[in-house]
């Protein structure tokens, strides 16, 4: 394993090349609520270990026995962007604190955004949109 690892710096260092970066941030609050919610006593059922919690997760929308959400929901999209001088893409990181819904039905509607992030993505690179102007 040491040897692999060692293999696999000696490959990245044989890969350096110019590059630019860029990163920043947006905000997305649209899509996001709090998933774990404080609940009237006396509402939340004992966990797998027999006690209970002060929070529920995911509890029935709308429901009476929900008192206030057990925490903030992070809106912020962070990213960063590396790409060759001429303009070429080598790789964007992205990170977005929306729960992830897989595995559903067909004809089903899924919050797959990974999926449609990266296709965006995709066809934003030969863009305008997607180049930064110099300055």
């Amino acid at each position: 394993m040491a040897r692999r690892i060692a293999d696999g710096g000696r490959r990245a260092a044989n890969l350096l090349r110019p590059a630019q970066i860029a990163f920043g941030t947006a905000e997305a609050p649209e899509h996001l609520n709090n998933r774990r919610w404080f609940m009237r006593e006396g509402t939340v059922p004992p966990n797998p270990f027999g006690k209970i919690d002060r929070v529920k997760m995911n509890p029935p929308a709308g429901s009476a026995d929900l008192v206030e959400p057990a925490g903030p929901i992070d809106p912020t999209i962070s990213f960063i962007a590396l790409r060759e001088p001429n303009g070429r893409p080598i790789s964007v990181y992205t990170a977005y604190s929306l729960h992830y819904m897989g595995g559903v039905g067909p004809r089903h509607i899924s919050a797959d955004y990974f999926g449609m992030y990266c296709e965006t993505l995709k066809k934003l690179q030969d863009t305008a949109a997607f180049r930064t102007r110099q300055v």
